[in-house]
């Protein structure tokens, strides 16, 4: 009875354990297609009103994409 337990905990802790490294992959990838995104559209490689973002640097874009919940406006 105990290792039919011991078992099934086992089992429930290796989902967590899967659950919760698919779900650090999915916002790492997350992450890397917003900050690529966010390269795209930044305006040293758009050539246009960069006088608006003169101080647009890839690191505030990293930052845009690690902030929870805010997202970068596409322009």
């Amino acid at each position: 009875m105990l290792a039919e337990e011991n078992q099934l905990h086992q089992g429930m802790r290796i989902r967590a354990e899967r659950k919760r490294e698919e779900r650090e992959k999915m916002r790492e990838e997350r992450i890397r297609d917003c900050f690529a995104s966010s390269l795209d559209r930044s305006p040293f490689f758009l050539g246009g009103s960069t006088i608006r973002h003169s101080i647009w640097t890839p690191g505030m874009a990293l930052i845009g994409c690690l902030s929870p919940g805010r997202r970068i406006r596409r322009g």
